[in-house]
């Protein structure tokens, strides 16, 4: 959907790009040559986010969201990660020890035949019409989401003397889809 600027209200404003955590080895490269090219979806590298210490991470969009079977989200202790999207294809892992991750769906489910009701998204607005695809969670062989707490040696930090650098996380975290 193009902007209108005959609306008045915030669909013009609504994110409808779909997202795509992977791993650096299969990144889109987009050159000057290339100019032609438009990505239809927003790649994430997810060994960035990994490195940046970033703790609270939410994502939205009207469109879909993946993350790729060989992509690792390694997110710092006690995170937050938030992904809402219209559909999930997830394949990859996600790891926040002690953490929370929240996937929803930007949809409400209550009229998805795909017929002419429309559908209100997080943003509060009508939209497009539901379809019996729309507010799926796909979850492949080896996806994983992790929030278990750490294994903590007290033993070893009273011989060394040196205190832990980061949280102790002895409980676990809350996920949900």
């Amino acid at each position: 959907e193009n902007y209108d600027p005959t609306q008045s209200d915030d669909r013009n404003f609504i994110p409808r790009q779909n997202i795509r955590f992977q791993s650096s080895a299969n990144k889109l490269h987009i050159t000057s040559s290339s100019h032609q090219v438009k990505p239809d979806e927003m790649v994430l590298d997810a060994e960035m986010i990994n490195r940046s210490g970033i703790q609270d991470i939410t994502v939205k969009t009207a469109g879909n969201a993946s993350i790729d079977a060989d992509t690792k989200l390694e997110l710092p202790v006690k995170s937050h990660f938030e992904l809402v999207a219209r559909n999930f294809d997830l394949a990859g892992k996600i790891y926040a020890p002690g953490g929370s991750v929240n996937i929803a769906s930007a949809w409400n489910q209550g009229d998805a035949d795909g017929g002419t009701n429309a559908a209100v998204n997080f943003f509060g607005n009508a939209s497009s019409p539901l379809t019996a695809k729309d507010g799926q969670l796909t979850l492949h062989s080896g996806a994983e989401i992790d929030v278990s707490g750490r294994w903590v040696n007290d033993y070893a930090t009273s011989l060394s003397g040196v205190l832990p650098a980061e949280p102790l996380v002895i409980e676990g975290g809350s996920v949900n889809l």
